[in-house]
Formats: C-alpha cells, structure tokens, sequence
C-alpha cells in the first residue's frame, strides 16, 4: 500500500514539476534564436591543429590554432603533463598565452627562446589545451572558465 501512495506522489510530484516548468522553458526559448543557442556557447573551444599527436622539429614552437564561437578571450595552455587544475585546465609549466581572433579561428604562437632547457628544444611528449573565459557557463557557479578536450604533440 505505501508503495501505491509513494508512487501516487511521485507522479503528481512530477505533474505539478512539469506544469510549472514547461512555461518557464517556453518563455526562455522564445527570448532566444533557439534553445540550441543556448547549450551551444557552453561548448568548449575545439582544437584545430596540431593534430593530436603531430610530430614537430625541435627548435620553432607550434601555431597552435583553435575554433571558438561563444564570447569571451581564449587562452591555450601547453605542458609536459596533462594533469589539471581544480577548475579543470591544464597546469601550465611550459607556455601560456592568449590566442588572437581571426575570422572563428584563434591562434597562439608561442614565443620562443633559444636555448638549450627550452621546451621547444627538448625532445618529448607536450599537452595542449584551450579555455574560453565566460562565466556563467560552466554548472559550477565560480568556474569562469570553459575547456577544451586536451591534445598532444611531440617534439623531436
């Protein structure tokens, strides 16, 4: 019997839920293009190239291009490992710098230095990862900062 009146709860929990949501949904969607907007700027920026694991010469850092379509700078990050901060973002230990817009497309090229310890000159595998700042995208109220998926090259 407590199953049957839980259940009865349940679906009337859901009902009232229902019809005092869907109003507040349909007046949202009208004041936007589309409730795809919406979700769509929260994407994060999509790495362009390097390709994930790419082969470069030791001695020139990389133009590392990045596509973005929601507000906000984007910087990219690069590290030899891919371990992340809190907010989700690569630990910086080899470059940071904030991309130029251009037509979609961000780019970065790092400013290289020559010599010997550089990590433009020292053979291994890097991480590479892009963050839009736009807060209020993100589910975590104080986290302004959107992320990419994380790539890698190698220097050789």
């Amino acid at each position: 019997m407590a199953q049957i009146s839980h259940s009865r709860l349940s679906l009337a929990a859901l009902a009232l839920l229902s019809a005092a949501t869907l109003p507040a949904l349909a007046v949202l969607g009208a004041g936007s293009s589309s409730a795809a907007t919406a979700v769509s700027s929260a994407a994060g920026p999509a790495l362009v190239t390097p390709r994930n694991g790419a082969k470069l010469r030791e001695g020139r850092t990389p133009l590392l291009s990045v596509r973005s379509s929601g507000k906000g700078q984007v910087w990219v990050h690069v590290s030899k490992s891919k371990k992340r901060d809190s907010a989700g973002v690569l630990k910086t230990d080899a470059s940071i710098g904030r991309a130029k817009p251009k037509g979609g497309v961000y780019t970065y090229k790092p400013k290289y230095f020559d010599f010997p310890a550089f990590w433009a000159n020292t053979p291994g595998r890097y991480y590479w990862q892009a963050h839009r700042i736009a807060c209020g995208e993100e589910p975590k109220a104080s986290d302004c900062r959107v992320e990419s998926t994380i790539r890698s090259f190698v220097i050789r």
